[in-house]
């Protein structure tokens, strides 16, 4: 079994200068220890390994074919240590003075505050900018670098950002009114009954359930029409109509929430952040941070939901 006193960097350090010098007294020069000390760690790995790394003759050393394998495989090693280091010294010392977050405004109505939460604890040295806007917008912002990171549906256009998914985000039939109850469940088919308000004509999830509808044949009742939530989200709260929103958008107090079945509708919330700094630590860090309290806003709604 090989053992961590014989097998360290410094060994394997020792090794690869050998076979690169092709005699241990130049590389005792170069490493500045005797030649006893590599003649001493050479044996011990080759006694670890159970094989001889170097001939030696007249001429100098010769390396095996064994030895070949070996000391390609310690400078992968040694390769992956030093990718390691910088990894870590990166992640030590990279705190952005600025982190600019992008939300669709579904997300944005119900996230925005425990994001800041979290992240102010993790990055408590830089400064949040929040930036909603919809997922097209989203994923020209991520195209250009003007987002470090963003939160978004899901859809062809992302995927050459490798976007990591949260969660799924079902459609619900939303109303705030006291005169109707609205059951657990609503089949698309019964939506015509209702005087609704939706997002304006161009937005990804007014698309889906336009298409949905249709392909059944069925009209709706769009009263209203808003290209901002924050309009959907007060003529559902005035009562005026019903709206059929994401269910991250339906937090709101007395609100009323049926999900959409027959079909169900679905969307599913990503996280994105530019190509270049994908593997970043603090990135990484970041994005682990906003799927968990995402995943946990929303594990809290439907606790909440079936209470």
């Amino acid at each position: 079994m090989v053992t961590a006193a014989i097998l360290n960097e410094r060994n394997l350090s020792y090794l690869i200068r050998i076979a690169e010098c092709g005699s241990f007294s130049r590389a005792a020069i170069l490493l500045g220890v005797t030649q006893s000390v590599l003649s001493r760690r050479i044996r011990d790995l080759e006694n670890e390994a159970g094989t001889t790394i170097f001939h030696r003759n007249g001429r100098g050393l010769v390396i095996t074919r064994d030895g070949e394998m070996i000391v390609e495989l310690a400078r992968k090693v040694l390769d992956d240590v030093d990718r390691l280091r910088l990894s870590i010294e990166t992640g030590r010392e990279a705190q952005p003075d600025k982190l600019i977050i992008g939300l669709i405004p579904s997300l944005a109505a119900s996230a925005t505050v425990p994001l800041v939460r979290r992240l102010s604890k993790l990055l408590p040295d830089t400064k949040l900018h929040i930036q909603e806007g919809s997922s097209g917008s989203l994923v020209e912002w991520l195209h250009d670098a003007r987002l470090d990171v963003a939160c978004l549906d899901d859809g062809p256009m992302l995927k050459r950002f490798n976007p990591v998914r949260i969660t799924g985000n079902p459609l619900y039939l939303t109303c705030h009114r006291d005169d109707i109850t609205l059951p657990p469940e609503t089949p698309i088919r019964d939506l015509p009954r209702y005087r609704l308000v939706l997002a304006a004509k161009e937005h990804i999830t007014r698309r889906q359930i336009e298409q949905v509808a249709q392909s059944r044949n069925i009209k709706l009742d769009v009263a209203y029409e808003s290209a901002s939530l924050w309009s959907v989200m007060k003529i559902t709260d005035s009562g005026l109509a019903m709206s059929i929103l994401p269910y991250l958008a339906t937090s709101e107090p007395g609100w009323q929430r049926s999900r959409l079945v027959e079909p169900e509708i679905v969307r599913s919330l990503c996280i994105a952040t530019p190509l270049k700094t994908q593997n970043s630590i603090p990135i990484q860090r970041i994005v682990s941070t906003i799927k968990d309290e995402v995943q946990a806003l929303y594990r809290e709604m439907q606790r909440e939901l079936l209470s």
